[in-house]
């Protein structure tokens, strides 16, 4: 499918969960029969702007996956694959999605 092996196609997701907390990475894996989104290379981004009684901070880290159990899941946003383009040997890709959303 690709010309080049450093190539990939892989669906960014954004969630925020039912405590308004947004989590950014890459889709890893729907599970529908335990009711569950698992992402990888994963961002914490806190509670951001939100209105909430808890504010959570950001944090730096990067999670190799998270699992989120479909009922804490508030909105998913699904920013589809567009355009790989390599601009080196080493893994280095600029990245276009456009973006779908399911709001729960």
């Amino acid at each position: 499918m690709f010309d080049n092996p450093t190539e990939q196609r892989e669906k960014k997701v954004s969630v925020i969960t039912i405590n308004e907390i947004r989590y950014e990475g890459a889709l890893h894996l729907i599970s529908p029969n335990e009711q569950k989104v698992t992402l990888k290379n994963v961002r914490v981004l806190g509670t951001e702007d939100r209105k909430v009684a808890n504010p959570i901070a950001p944090c730096s880290d990067i999670f190799e996956y998270v699992a989120l159990g479909g009922a804490n899941i508030k909105s998913l946003k699904l920013y589809e694959y567009v355009e790989v383009k390599p601009t080196s040997t080493r893994f280095s890709a600029s990245y276009n999605y456009a973006r779908a959303e399911a709001v729960y």
